[in-house]
C-alpha cells in the first residue's frame, strides 16, 4: 500500500469518525435538553420526563446538555484525535492510520487511544457550553425583539416562537463559534501537547503541561508585563486561525441545524 492509499484511508476514517461523533453529540444534546426543559420531542413522547428532573430555563439547560453531549461524543472523538495528532506530527515516520492504531494499542494498551480524554473534555466541554449558550442568547434576543415588534403592531397578536431567519442564524452561529474557538485555545494547546508527547510514561497532567508552558515562556531578565504577554502568546498561539475556522464552520452549521430541526418537527406532527 503506497502513501497515497494510506492517506486516502486516513481521510475516510477521519470523515467517518467526525460524522459519528457529531451525531452522538447532537442527539445527546437535544435529548438531554428536552428532558431538562420538560418539552416533548419525537424521542421522548413515549418516555415522559421523570418528575425528579428539575425544569430549567433555556440557558442552564443548554449548558448542561452541551457538556453531556460532548462527553458522549468524546468516546469517538478522542481516539480519532490521538491518531490524527500522531500522524500530523510524523510520530511514526509517515506510516498510515492502521499502523498508528497497532502501535498505540501494542505499546500503550487500549487506554493509549484515550490519552488526553480529560484534557480534550476540558477543551471541548467549555467550547460547547460557550457555543450553544451564546447562540441561545442571540436567539432569545431575536425572539424577544420580534415578539415586541409584533405586539406593537397588533396588540391582539398571540405570542409564538418566531422562526429565526437564515441570515441571522448564520451571523449568530459564526460569532458564537469564533468566540468559543478563541476562548478555548489554551485548552487546545495543552491537549495537543499531551496527545503528541513521545514518552509513553510521561506525565499527562494538564497542570504539569500548564506549568511547563509557563516556564518556557517566562524569561527572568524580562519585566512582569513582558512575561505576561509571552505567557498569553504561548497559550493563545493559533487563536486567530482557530477562531476564523470556527466562525466559518458554525456560520454554516447553525442554519443547517435550524432548518433540519424545523423540517423534522413538521414531519413528526
Amino acid at each position: 500500500m503506497d502513501a497515497r492509499e494510506r492517506s486516502g484511508i486516513s481521510k475516510r476514517l477521519t470523515y467517518f469518525c467526525r460524522n459519528c461523533q457529531g451525531g452522538a453529540r447532537l442527539a445527546t444534546y437535544e435529548l438531554t435538553k428536552s428532558f431538562l426543559l420538560h418539552t416533548p420531542s419525537s424521542s421522548t413522547r413515549s418516555h415522559p420526563t421523570p418528575l425528579w428532573i428539575p425544569t430549567l430555563s433555556p440557558i442552564p439547560a443548554s449548558a448542561i446538555s452541551a457538556i453531556i453531549g460532548d462527553l458522549a461524543s468524546s468516546v469517538i472523538k478522542v481516539p480519532r484525535e490521538v491518531i490524527t495528532a500522531r500522524l500530523q506530527t510524523d510520530h511514526y515516520g509517515g506510516q498510515g492510520a492502521t499502523f498508528a492504531i497497532r502501535q498505540i494499542v501494542g505499546t500503550e494498551g487500549i487506554s493509549g487511544l484515550f490519552r488526553g480524554f480529560w484534557s480534550t473534555t476540558a477543551r471541548d466541554a467549555p467550547f460547547m457550553v460557550i457555543l450553544f449558550t451564546t447562540y441561545e442568547k442571540f436567539k432569545a434576543y431575536h425572539h424577544e425583539t420580534t415578539i415586541r415588534a409584533n405586539k406593537a403592531i397588533d396588540e391582539m397578536w398571540v405570542p409564538v416562537e418566531p422562526r429565526i431567519p437564515t441570515f441571522k442564524s448564520t451571523l449568530y452561529g459564526g460569532i458564537s463559534g469564533a468566540l468559543a474557538g478563541y476562548l478555548t485555545t489554551p485548552f487546545d494547546v495543552i491537549k495537543t501537547k499531551i496527545m503528541t508527547q513521545k514518552l509513553v510514561h510521561a506525565s499527562s497532567s494538564m497542570a504539569d503541561h500548564t506549568k511547563s508552558i509557563c516556564r518556557q515562556a517566562v524569561h527572568t531578565n524580562e519585566s512582569a508585563l513582558r512575561n505576561s504577554i509571552r505567557i498569553y502568546q504561548a497559550f493563545f498561539v493559533g487563536s486567530v486561525p482557530r477562531s476564523s475556522w470556527w466562525f466559518c464552520v458554525c456560520s454554516m452549521f447553525f442554519p443547517i441545524y435550524e432548518t433540519t430541526k424545523e423540517y423534522l418537527s413538521v414531519e413528526h406532527r
